[in-house]
């Protein structure tokens, strides 16, 4: 991180390091390991708000109600245009995404409530 240039950076790229920055602290504050914390990105909840807002209840011990994701349309991610970034920023944030991923998975896989 202290290796680039921020005065040369883009605001492209630099958006995305910050997003790499703030979401790394995921692995770097061992919140992976946690059994009280549920990873949940917004492309799955969006995907399937009602199921994904079930498993978040689930987890914390609230009761689900259907109001609780009335105001949410289930959609499938939208495939945005892809930024143009520094290589070794998008090299960064695609290795983070991939762990995020294989994290919200593997929870998923664990059940709620680990």
């Amino acid at each position: 991180i202290r290796s680039f240039n921020y005065d040369a950076m883009d605001p492209a790229s630099g958006s995305a390091l910050f997003w790499f920055v703030r979401n790394s602290l995921f692995f770097e504050l061992k919140l992976n390991e946690r059994p009280d914390v549920l990873l949940v990105s917004y492309d799955s909840f969006v995907l399937d708000p009602d199921g994904n807002m079930r498993a978040v209840c689930e987890h914390i011990g609230f009761p689900w109600s259907p109001h609780l994701t009335a105001h949410v349309a289930p959609r499938a991610p939208g495939n945005p245009k892809p930024l143009a970034l520094k290589p070794e920023i998008r090299r960064l944030c695609n290795e983070l995404q991939d762990r995020l991923t294989a994290a919200e998975q593997g929870g998923r896989e664990q059940g709620v409530g680990r």
